[in-house]
């Protein structure tokens, strides 16, 4: 791989209405030898009073399966979303509130996950690029 070699995601993830606490469900996966730099993340939906975040998760562990749960290394990154305060036509941009990301090298996943059960479907939207680590 050149480079100078670079590509755009855009990377969609859904926490489903009735989700268990500390679930990790896929948001995109970060290849070998490439790091994703967040240009903007926004969300929308959950439920009321609910928090959620985007995790790293090392490589290889299943998702759906795998807790978000530090001993087996995953990370919570983004933190907190706050559930059901913004709408699909007006949702929350991560970066406009002061959050700050950095570089996040593969391999691993992106994840999202809820730190309750949560009623009510949250959506998240990750855009950015991956570049050469």
């Amino acid at each position: 791989m050149p480079d100078h070699y670079t590509t755009r995601i855009q990377w969609s993830g859904t926490i489903p209405a009735g989700a268990d606490a500390d679930v990790n469900y896929p948001l995109g996966a970060i290849p070998e030898g490439m790091r994703l730099v967040i240009c903007s993340c926004s969300y929308y939906g959950g439920d009321g009073g609910e928090r959620y975040s985007v995790n790293i998760v090392p490589a290889g562990l299943p998702f759906n399966v795998s807790p978000m749960d530090a001993t087996n290394g995953s990370v919570q990154w983004l933190y907190p979303l706050g559930g059901g305060t913004q709408t699909s036509v007006d949702p929350l941009n991560l970066l406009m509130t002061g959050v700050t990301t950095h570089p996040v090298p593969g391999p691993c996943s992106l994840a999202l996950s809820a730190t309750a059960p949560s009623a009510a479907a949250l959506e998240v939207t990750v855009l950015g690029y991956l570049e050469p680590a």
